[in-house]
């Protein structure tokens, strides 16, 4: 027979995995540094032709963005080749959030 300590620890390893799992922490969103070519920008909004950025399985392509509130569009003018740091922000959903003339 099991005693009554048994049964009780038992009742509270469960209790205490169950409610764990609500609380498990999100997966990290990706994020991933790329050069790039601006073709067009606008405030919150950006065109860019990028290179192949393997961390999240994309070929080199012609890509718009949404862009994070803090950046500044007027800075950001056809042909100018850029670095930039593109963050998973929702399922297939994508934004700037960093972006900088490359040198």
């Amino acid at each position: 027979m099991v005693s009554f300590a048994a049964r009780l620890s038992f009742a509270l390893l469960f209790c205490a995995s169950i409610a764990g799992a609500d609380n498990a922490a999100p997966a990290m969103a990706k994020q991933a540094e790329a050069n790039g070519v601006v073709n067009s920008a606008m405030p919150g909004r950006i065109n860019l032709t990028h290179e192949a950025i393997p961390l999240l399985g994309w070929p080199p392509m012609q890509m718009d963005f949404n862009m994070a509130p803090h950046i500044d569009a007027t800075k950001l003018r056809p042909g100018l080749k850029v670095r930039f740091v593109v963050k998973e922000v929702g399922p297939t959903q994508y934004q700037i959030i960093a972006i900088h003339p490359d040198k």
